[in-house]
């Protein structure tokens, strides 16, 4: 469980999103060159994808919403609910990290790819 606390000190746990291509686009945005605006739209966005659960804020729409874009509908819903700044960041980067732990390793896709494929039978010559 990944409790992180929130405005007012309400725990909040963080729960990346389920789906592996969300974490990967979240975490390629975060690992660019962001300026302040859009890295605080980023944690904003990656805020409201890990609190989903709770069913508080606007849900996060891959085939219609754009990350940057949802982070800013995010940052001002948050805004709103008392977060400050300083948590927004704190929160969102913990909600990133979270995600991109998510997203499977070199190794791990290697072995998976390994386990999955074919073996050659060894008696044929």
């Amino acid at each position: 469980m990944n409790i992180f606390k929130g405005p007012k000190g309400i725990e909040l746990e963080l729960k990346p999103a389920q789906s592996l291509a969300i974490c990967f686009e979240f975490s390629a945005l975060w690992a660019s060159d962001q300026d302040e605006a859009l890295l605080a739209r980023l944690c904003s966005a990656a805020l409201g994808v890990c609190l989903d659960h709770m069913a508080r804020y606007p849900r996060y729409n891959p085939l219609r919403d754009k990350p940057l874009e949802y982070g800013f509908k995010m940052m001002d819903r948050l805004l709103a609910d008392g977060w400050t700044p300083s948590l927004i960041y704190e929160g969102g980067s913990r909600a990133l990290l979270l995600m991109s732990q998510k997203l499977p390793s070199s190794e791990e896709v290697e072995d998976t790819v390994n386990f999955t494929s074919p073996k050659e039978d060894s008696s044929t010559t």
